[in-house]
């Protein structure tokens, strides 16, 4: 997200966001989406009963859900949705209406020439469908190693080695603990780790880092700000003060971070094994413990 649910508040929450999403979409998602009314609508005309009361039902439910100003600001504001309220989106019968469409020209249309088009064109949405999960492929991958689309892994649960070296390190050290541990990472790490082990909640969710310099963030007090600078090995020049590793440490203490995950190419690795405990290490990460 672009913006915060403080700079627009309200209703104005909701038409920013609606823009933000729309001007992003690819081009793609624009047709089907576009496609998707013009079914709808048809649906609504022509349909049978059944068709036209599921449809307009979903349609009912987008319009109180996600179509909604109040909804989307209650729902903002009251339930965390701030990062969550495009998934929303996610219940409109986009694939259903299509299907249904097909499927309704199939059957009325029985001749073989119309058939064969019919099946051009499934084998052609297939097609398209599949190079959009190939092109989204490598925008989503979030390990450390270069990205070349979909690949195989070699462990049983499909995330990157590192990550489960180190969530694996982590949950031997708290004895397997069922408590949440809060765990310091970067965005390569976020998702897998999400999807390994939940139970490793970051300080910095999506790795929105609160990055200052040094000077500005010790006289102010923000230790936010020198976790922040220390773990993306920030460092501006012409800076009174220096990083150190007591002050790392002292920064993890006050934040309440237990786990740190820590890229190996960071520019202050060293301080950080000097001033954390080293529990182990992958090929790319080392795995900290604040002492």
């Amino acid at each position: 997200m672009h913006f915060g649910k403080d700079n627009y508040p309200g209703n104005e929450y909701f038409w920013q966001t609606l823009s933000l999403y729309w001007w992003t979409f690819s081009l793609a998602i624009k047709v089907m989406l576009i496609g998707y009314v013009v079914l709808l609508v048809f649906f609504l005309i022509f349909g049978n009963k059944k068709e036209r009361m599921f449809f307009l039902v979903s349609l009912v439910v987008l319009v109180l859900v996600c179509l909604n100003p109040w909804m989307a600001w209650y729902l903002v504001e009251n339930w965390g949705f701030e990062l969550r309220y495009f998934r929303l989106f996610w219940i409109i019968p986009v694939a259903m209406g299509y299907t249904v469409f097909v499927m309704k020209i199939y059957e009325k249309f029985r001749k073989l020439p119309v058939k064969i088009i019919i099946y051009i064109f499934v084998i052609a949405l297939y097609v398209f469908s599949f190079e959009q999960v190939w092109e989204k492929s490598f925008e989503v991958y979030t390990g450390c190693n270069e990205n070349t689309g979909l690949v195989p892994v070699s462990n049983i649960y499909k995330v990157e080695d590192d990550v489960v070296i180190a969530c694996d390190l982590i949950e031997e050290d708290s004895g397997y603990s069922e408590d949440t541990k809060v765990t310091l990472y970067d965005s390569y790490f976020y998702i897998e780790a999400r999807t390994y082990d939940a139970l490793l909640v970051p300080i910095y969710p999506y790795a929105n880092y609160q990055t200052m310099p040094l000077d500005e963030a010790i006289e102010s007090g923000s230790w936010s700000g020198v976790l922040s600078d220390a773990f993306t090995g920030t460092m501006c020049e012409g800076q009174v003060h220096e990083m150190t590793p007591e002050l790392m440490a002292e920064a993890v203490k006050h934040m309440g971070v237990q786990y740190v995950i820590l890229y190996k190419d960071n520019s202050f690795a060293d301080m950080w094994l000097q001033g954390l405990e080293l529990l182990g290490e992958s090929d790319y990460y080392y795995v900290l413990k604040s002492k």
